[in-house]
């Protein structure tokens, strides 16, 4: 429930490198690493990986695009020998219940037995059964026994939605939801690939005819 790290995204070229090969061989060393370097300017590229996130996630899941955007860093990328390769950063936090992933409790949790003492001893608690808006095809009901327990604070500085993890005793964290860096190798992998990858090939059919025209 902590943290998500931050993950590459990793966009599948293979079925780019019949197209790179044909153009290498006409280029000199130093031209098609130029082309290289154009096709994969963060400026083109990285924007363009932002806003297809931000399209194709929130059909999957539900997070604003800003939110998503937030965490989409610049591409990285190589080609050589036929050879050619993209990969995109994405970092970022689980996204907090309450907070980007909306959330309410109702009737029907499970009554917490331990791990609650205050100030006036052990008492027993309702968890109040916490339905979460994560993906897009339904609500998420979270644990409210067990191990994970979920519950909710109703009113103060405090209030939101919290869990009581495993192996951590008394300590309880905010509850959490999915990370951004998990959304794209999740539900949403194929339209992300097959959008990134159909730009790159238009990036380098573009910066090709651009560089040869150069050369005439």
């Amino acid at each position: 429930m902590g943290n998500a790290g931050g993950v590459m995204l990793h966009i599948d070229t293979s079925q780019l490198t019949g197209l790179v090969s044909r153009m290498e061989a006409t280029l000199t060393p130093y031209q098609f690493q130029k082309l290289m370097r154009r096709v994969l300017a963060p400026s083109r590229v990285g924007s363009h990986v932002r806003m297809t996130l931000k399209k194709e996630l929130p059909n999957d899941y539900q997070a604003t695009p800003a939110w998503i955007g937030q965490q989409v860093g610049s591409p990285r990328g190589a080609g050589a020998g036929g050879a050619f390769g993209c990969s995109i950063p994405v970092e970022g936090a689980r996204g907090r219940i309450g907070k980007q992933f909306a959330a309410r409790a109702g009737a029907g949790g499970h009554n917490i037995t331990k791990g609650f003492a205050g100030r006036k001893g052990s008492r027993t608690r309702r968890a109040y059964e916490i339905s979460a808006s994560i993906v897009t095809s339904g609500n998420s009901i979270l644990p409210s026994k067990g191990d994970a327990i979920h519950f909710a604070v109703f009113g103060g500085p405090k209030k939101g939605f919290y869990a009581r993890l495993p192996g951590e005793g008394n300590k309880i964290r905010p509850a959490v939801g999915i990370g951004v860096p998990q959304m794209p190798t999740n539900r949403s992998e194929d339209n992300v690939q097959e959008e990134i990858l159909y730009y790159l090939k238009q990036r380098i059919e573009h910066e090709y005819n651009y560089l040869i025209s150069r050369c005439r």
